[in-house]
């Protein structure tokens, strides 16, 4: 049984998952994205205790960056371990998912994210205006 951990660091949701990410788990985590998501743009899931993910557990996720995306957000993971790693590799999802090895870097990477959006926006007002 999968266990998720949920925190909240500023605009980011970071989320621990520990155990196996399996099929059998992948309804309860899209009932819980769907009470975060409305209040976060920016999930980062912590991999450290990730022991074993299949497809479904993949697909999980993609559905994650799916729906994030489409309001501006995005995911980005920290932290896998070898048989998830592999598993990313194998299905080329690490061409469209960073993975970061830690917190701090991924978090970063959100903040830069941001600044970047809000400088397009504000380059968008200037040229409208």
């Amino acid at each position: 049984m999968l266990e998720a951990k949920y925190e909240n660091k500023g605009n980011i949701l970071v989320v621990s998952l520990e155990g196996e990410l399996m099929l059998e788990d992948v309804s309860n985590l899209k009932k819980e994205f769907f009470e975060y998501e409305s209040s976060y743009k920016y999930f980062l899931f912590d991999f450290k205790k990730v022991t074993m993910i299949d497809s479904s557990g993949l697909g999980y996720i993609v559905f994650c960056l799916k729906k994030l995306r489409e309001k501006d957000g995005d995911v980005k993971i920290h932290n896998l371990l070898d048989q998830a790693k592999l598993i990313f590799e194998i299905t080329r999802v690490n061409s469209i998912i960073d993975i970061y090895e830690n917190e701090s870097d991924a978090i970063n990477s959100f903040k830069l994210m941001e600044n970047d959006n809000e400088s397009y926006n504000q380059n968008i007002n200037e040229i409208i205006a």
